[in-house]
């Protein structure tokens, strides 16, 4: 019976330190990520819609008071990051950006419409994509 409680305990003590040990390595090896530069930065949220084979489109409602409209179709300073990398050219018609990619993007109303670098899919490759609205 003694053997079991020391062996409780033991275990108890070792379960402790590897906690301890686990949290101390994670809290000094997180790495928070680096964002694009401007005066607005706004993470783009998965799921993203898919259009076409390149094509894709995030939500972005808070900036909709400068997007692009039928009446103003180059008015947005909004340019759409994917990691530390800007995409372009912009202010690009939604077939091309679907049919062609490689960076195409749009800030059109409520919705930034995009496509990666490189044609992979912008929902599982991995890369964070910003919306920012550049320094003046």
């Amino acid at each position: 019976m003694h053997w079991k409680r020391s062996t409780k305990w033991a275990c108890a003590i070792a379960a402790i330190g590897l906690y301890l040990s686990i949290a101390l390595l994670f809290k000094y090896s997180y790495v928070p990520p680096t964002l694009p530069r401007g005066d607005k930065v706004i993470a783009l949220h998965r799921p993203f819609g898919l259009f076409g084979k390149f094509g894709t489109s995030a939500a972005l409602p808070e900036l909709s008071s400068i997007a692009d409209t039928p009446e103003h179709p180059t008015r947005s300073r909004v340019v759409i990051y994917e990691g530390l990398q800007r995409l372009g050219p912009g202010h690009v018609e939604h077939g091309e950006i679907a049919e062609y990619g490689h960076g195409r993007f749009s800030h059109w109303q409520d919705q930034a419409v995009f496509s990666s670098t490189d044609g992979t899919n912008t929902s599982s490759n991995g890369r964070p994509y910003w919306a920012v609205l550049p320094e003046d």
